[in-house]
């Protein structure tokens, strides 16, 4: 037994030297157990992989058993109608007409549809009069039945439609960073919705602020199909955006550095309340937020320890929300890029050091690693999409090489065009109309061409979940010490 644990310790030292990665197989064995029993033996896992560190397995296993059992509970209310006050608990998902978020009344959270007349944020106590009712899956009411497993796997079970005006009263506004970030939200879909068409400000709104049902129907579906919609689900890649332009703002400032990067990471906070801490965003948040303070203590950040970290507060905040593709996507999407990334920017680097010209060098590396990452990304969303959806975009490199140069465009325009529109409104316009709007609809035609052929995605009947499990284990195993993920550079080598 001895020797078998040496040598997994010389075969993964990426994975066993590090605590948090050894410790998740039991934290996930006790989170899971109530729900799927079978799941406590990925606690033996952690037990062998710790051997000399029992005690941080064993806490880890009794965290993951605590948080689940917290999370079951059941809703007293029964069907009617009802009168409630209580506070908005999630940012509202906005759409033309109405707008969706959980509603807290004390002893119970629900699903609350209403009207968009009124401009809520996270934390405001408010009354609502509507009908009550239970979250039925697979049923016809298209705002309880295709997401109701959604809902339902993180223990709402009911749901308050108010669709009349005067059903929604804010008795106090709540104030905080999630009322700034909640007026900056609406303040940016007037802007945008007074200077651009619908398409295109629905489009620059989902990949700012991640407001998907702002978007049309149709360039979803597309976006689907091409492997884009991340684009529009704020993930890593639009943190990692914001973070760098607040940078680049900062860094013309005589502000010390360990100054830039706190306000960098208040400004990531009040972006998280902006968009609502759906686990995409909420797992980049806590990792920009993990890494940029490494730099402040003087240490050297590391992505798997950062992504382990991420993956045990988002399962503590929204414990439920481990069963949703979401959830699984956004890990195993970066832990792929993690665990393989650097091997293929090195690759990259090698075979473009030759090319003497270095503004095209700089070009191939920029195209490649932009090729190279989506393929990474397709390896480990391949066995999520395909246990949830049953669909893998066969398209997606060449739908994100062309599309991901224009998400800096719209980031960009937006915010000028925020900054300009009190004091110069016909430059915050021309702002909106020459770059907001060509970004965002190079976007739209790109998708709608990419995903128009029948074999842009491949469809087929979900595989099941073992399946699925057995493959992202293959990608763990496979996987070589070689670092965490770095840049690549213009430079050789």
């Amino acid at each position: 037994m001895e020797r078998t644990w040496s040598w997994a310790e010389a075969r993964w030292p990426h994975l066993t030297a590090r605590p948090l990665i050894c410790a998740l197989p039991a934290f996930f064995g006790g989170l899971l157990a109530p729900f799927a029993p079978a799941a406590c033996f990925l606690s033996l896992i952690s037990l062998v992989l710790m051997r000399k560190r029992l005690g941080i397995a064993v806490a880890a296993l009794l965290l993951g058993l605590a948080r689940a059992n917290l999370a079951l509970h059941g809703s007293p209310l029964k069907t009617g109608e009802y009168t409630l006050r209580g506070t908005v608990a999630s940012t509202p998902n906005v759409g033309f007409s109405t707008q969706t978020f959980l509603f807290d009344i004390g002893q119970d959270t629900m699903l609350a549809s209403a009207t968009a007349d009124a401009a809520l944020c996270a934390g405001d106590f408010i009354e609502l009069h509507g009908t009550v009712r239970p979250i039925v899956p697979y049923s016809d009411d298209p705002s309880g039945g295709l997401l109701a497993n959604y809902w339902l796997r993180r223990g709402i079970t009911r749901r308050i439609s108010t669709a009349w005006i005067g059903g929604l009263r804010i008795i106090e506004p709540g104030g905080g960073i999630a009322s700034i970030g909640g007026a900056w939200r609406n303040r940016t879909w007037e802007l945008l919705r007074s200077q651009l068409d619908a398409d295109r400000a629905g489009i620059a709104m989902g990949i700012v602020a991640g407001q998907q049902s702002l978007v049309d129907p149709g360039i979803l579906r597309d976006m689907t199909r091409s492997g884009t919609l991340h684009l529009i689900a704020t993930s890593g890649y639009n943190v990692m955006l914001l973070a760098g332009l607040a940078f680049m703002g900062l860094s013309a400032l005589p502000i010390h550095r360990s100054v830039q990067i706190l306000l960098v990471v208040l400004v990531l906070i009040v972006y998280l309340a902006a968009v609502g801490d759906r686990p995409s965003i909420l797992r980049a948040t806590i990792m920009a937020v993990v890494m940029l303070c490494a730099y402040i203590f003087d240490r050297a950040p590391d992505v798997l320890s950062a992504l382990a970290f991420a993956a045990v507060v988002c399962a503590l905040i929204q414990p439920a929300s481990v069963f949703d593709a979401g959830y699984q996507l956004s890990f195993i999407v970066l832990l792929a890029l993690a665990l393989y990334g650097p091997a293929c920017f090195d690759f990259i680097n090698r075979k473009t050091a030759p090319v003497s010209n270095a503004q095209l060098r700089w070009f191939l590396r920029w195209a490649l690693a932009i090729v190279g990452t989506t393929l990474l990304c397709e390896l480990g969303a391949a066995p999520i999409l395909a246990a949830h959806f049953g669909q893998v975009s066969v398209v997606a490199p060449v739908a994100n090489l062309l599309t991901v140069v224009a998400v800096p465009a719209v980031y960009a325009g937006v915010f000028l065009s925020q900054i300009f529109a009190p004091l110069l409104p016909g430059v915050s316009d021309f702002v909106a109309a020459w770059v907001v709007g060509p970004a965002s609809g190079w976007i739209e035609t790109c998708n709608r061409a990419l995903a128009k052929p029948v074999w842009a995605a491949a469809t087929f009947s979900p595989i099941p979940g073992w399946v699925a499990a057995l493959a992202v284990a293959c990608i763990v195993l496979f996987s070589r010490p070689r670092g965490s993920v770095r840049a690549f550079s213009t430079e050789p080598g």
